[in-house]
């Protein structure tokens, strides 16, 4: 049911009674915890917290690219671009529905943990953050912050999967996607995990091999720590990588 974000779950009679925010209700036998990295669900499977990985993220968008930064635009040629230098990580795609979008990683500044963190909806203040933080980088660069009108600022986090869920669960339920595994881009593998997860406990449960909803669950999340925790991992190299002072290179990809 669309427009219906659930606010709380409590057992009654055997049965789950999911209360909405809208004031509808429902009831269900098992529950599929799907509904992203900040998921209240998830606090009724485990007690995990989610944890900043020490990584943030800069994205931006530049409207009509070819007049607002021609010689970055010319420099991609209709190709994305990733370039690192000094800790920091660019990864820019020139056609993203008519703007050029980009994003810029980097180890969060020790000033900025405890979100404490600038406005990013002053341009001219992030403007001159990065024209101090890329003060080595090529003058082309510079020409695309410049040009850039809005900027999101996103720490990045995980989900750490280094204890057991709760196995005296009241009734049937677990969680996919990042409400089970919320884990940093930089492997480019949280959908993939996420259809993993659906793939397997979809035929966990229809495939009668299970006696119980509760059995197929288990068997579903063994599985999903051994994937999702290698997926993390990965994630976790790459990012140390890009953060790293000594990695630089330019590449271009279609």
């Amino acid at each position: 049911m669309w427009d219906s974000r659930c606010t709380g779950l409590e057992a009654s009679n055997g049965k789950w009674l999911l209360q909405f925010e809208n004031g509808v209700q429902a009831v269900a036998d098992m529950i599929i915890g799907a509904n992203g990295g900040q998921s209240k669900i998830r606090n009724y499977v485990t007690d995990a917290a989610v944890e900043d990985t020490g990584t943030f993220i800069i994205q931006a968008d530049v409207p009509r690219p070819e007049t607002n930064s021609p010689r970055f635009f010319e420099l991609c040629n209709g190709n994305r671009l990733m370039a690192a230098h000094g800790g920091n990580f660019l990864v820019a795609n020139p056609y993203n529905n008519g703007v050029m979008t980009y994003g810029i990683i980097f180890k969060m500044p020790q000033q900025w943990e405890n979100s404490n963190l600038p406005d990013f909806n002053d341009a001219g203040a992030v403007h001159s953050f990065l024209r101090e933080r890329f003060c080595g980088w090529d003058s082309i660069y510079h020409e695309l912050f410049k040009a850039t009108p809005l900027f999101v600022g996103l720490p990045t986090r995980k989900l750490p999967l280094d204890k057991p869920w709760e196995k005296n669960r009241l009734l049937p339920i677990t969680l996919i996607g990042d409400a089970a595994h919320v884990m940093p881009p930089f492997a480019g593998q949280g959908v993939n995990t996420g259809l993993m997860d659906a793939l397997i406990l979809a035929h966990n449960l229809t495939a009668g091999t299970f006696a119980t909803l509760q059995e197929s669950i288990d068997d579903y999340e063994q599985k999903m720590f051994v994937y999702a925790k290698a997926a993390q991992q990965e994630s976790a190299v790459n990012e140390h990588k890009m953060r790293d002072a000594d990695f630089s290179f330019r590449k271009f990809f279609d």
